[in-house]
């Protein structure tokens, strides 16, 4: 089965109402070797219907936007890409809702999917070393990544694949190392 490493982008928080206005989607296969990936801005059909706070954090701009084809013309890729995968992301329930939601709108059967969340990962192995909270930011700061084009669906799915294939094999002397390296940069509450 493969996995996927999926980020999306939306104009707000509810899936019923809001929209996806980028995807990115990383598939991989058992042996860990990227075999597909997809990206793509998407053109929202209901912009007025936008958190102004989401669309600051995405970076949208209707320019940007301007060429991006609507989720229908996208619809039958995104669900060949997705359906039974392993889908990994960080709190992959709210974009697994959207992207089922969006499938819906467009008259797509939802997808199946096991959904592997690497929140469950940063709670396990860097909030008891101090990381100040679950969110991809907070793990993003306390392991040194890169921030630079953070919020951005491509960049984030990425991040997913790095998140999960650095904490799902952590073995204890890669947490102390982090430990030690959080207490060094001030990270580390105790």
């Amino acid at each position: 089965m493969q996995k996927c490493y999926i980020d999306t982008e939306t104009t707000g928080l509810k899936s019923e109402y809001h929209e996806i206005i980028e995807i990115a989607i990383i598939c991989e296969d058992e042996t860990g070797r990227i075999t597909e990936s997809f990206y793509s801005k998407v053109r929202p059909q209901f912009i007025e219907r936008s958190n102004p706070r989401a669309l600051e954090i995405n970076g949208y701009d209707a320019k940007k936007w301007k060429d991006a084809p609507s989720f229908e013309e996208i619809a039958p890729q995104i669900r060949r890409l997705v359906a039974d995968c392993v889908w990994i992301g960080h709190n992959p329930k709210f974009d697994y809702e959207f992207v089922q939601e969006a499938l819906f709108r467009c008259g797509h059967v939802p997808v199946r999917c096991r959904l592997i969340d690497t929140t469950v990962l940063v709670y396990e192995h860097l909030l008891p070393l101090g990381c100040d909270g679950l969110s991809m930011d907070s793990a993003r700061a306390f392991l040194g990544l890169d921030t630079s084009r953070a919020h951005t669906a491509a960049f984030d799915a990425k991040q997913v694949r790095q998140l999960y294939k650095i904490l799902a094999g952590a073995s204890w002397f890669k947490k102390l190392y982090w430990r030690w390296r959080a207490k060094k940069r001030g990270l580390c509450k105790w």
